[in-house]
């Protein structure tokens, strides 16, 4: 196996795991790094393939974990597909990776699972009536989580993309070695 195939398979395990770190450890509602890394990985494997895989794997992994530990309820398949509008909003992000188009790869993706969760939510559960007025209601009530969502996105992504950029910048006083 060549040495680029085993970094990409590293990079990949680390993004991974550092999401159901992310989900895991005690954070403000729906501030987790996972919207954050599914953007990168299309950002750096440049294969959908890979990015739903990463998808799948950080929920399978955590919510066992959470669910096995916390007995904390799953969220459910359509809200997990939901994370996958992130996938199209990677495609904002230019070629120079700079950080207002990552920024707004972050908010739109959020924007959309936003709405699309909330509109699950409120159109499969008894929460909320099911009328225009109900619909709003749900809404209105999911903006502290939207909120924390974009916030979230924001300084993953930061993190994130910051690290990578700064690997590979030979500019940088930053630089980080691997050598020895």
């Amino acid at each position: 196996m060549s040495s680029n195939k085993k970094a990409k398979i590293s990079i990949f395990i680390a993004l991974v795991v550092i999401s159901v770190l992310s989900r895991l450890v005690p954070h403000p509602w729906s501030f987790t790094c996972v919207g954050s890394v599914i953007l990168f990985s299309m950002f750096f494997f440049k294969n959908t393939k890979i990015s739903i895989l990463a998808t799948v794997s950080i929920f399978l992994i955590s919510d066992f974990i959470l669910y096995e530990i916390n007995e904390t309820p799953k969220a459910g398949i359509l809200i997990y597909l939901c994370w996958l509008f992130y996938i199209p909003s990677s495609k904002l992000i230019n070629k120079k990776y700079d950080f207002k188009s990552i920024g707004f790869a972050g908010f739109t993706g959020a924007t959309l699972f936003f709405i699309m969760s909330n509109f699950l939510v409120w159109s499969g559960s008894m929460m909320y009536p099911h009328t225009f007025s109900g619909l709003i209601t749900c809404y209105i009530a999911a903006i502290p989580f939207y909120t924390n969502h974009v916030l979230g996105n924001f300084v993953w992504s930061f993190v994130i993309f910051g690290i990578y950029k700064i690997s590979l910048d030979p500019q940088t006083k930053y630089k980080i070695s691997f050598k020895r």
